[in-house]
């Protein structure tokens, strides 16, 4: 996929997207029983897989929105890590070091710089 490209999706392919969209909604109604009040990481994680998927089925994905999903993810886990965890822990500087590279890797291929 070449950087002004678009993420072009097939009707067969449109057909998984909502297959799968399917299966996520399914599995979500399955854990109803066992979870209280979802939290705010919880529904925003949920917000962004919902966006992915709107993109991925309008035919709207190109590589910037793409690479601008995934950042927004990564850095969205980094806040989860950062508030859920104690900082000044080995495994949680390992943990952030390694999303925060791969968010710069992928912002790298938005201005063209590698």
């Amino acid at each position: 996929m070449k950087t002004n490209d678009t993420f072009d999706v097939s009707a067969d392919d449109r057909k998984m997207i909502l297959y799968g969209a399917g299966i996520l909604i399914v599995v979500k109604l399955l854990e109803l029983p066992w979870t209280t009040i979802p939290s705010l990481e919880s529904a925003l994680a949920a917000l962004l897989v919902s966006g992915l998927l709107l993109l991925l089925y309008l035919n709207k994905a190109t590589f910037h929105t793409l690479a601008a999903s995934f950042s927004i993810r990564s850095y969205h886990n980094v806040a989860i890590i950062l508030k859920n965890f104690n900082v000044l822990t080995e495994s949680v500087i390992i943990k952030s070091f390694l999303i925060s590279s791969f968010s710069l890797l992928c912002c790298s291929g938005l201005t063209g710089r590698r």
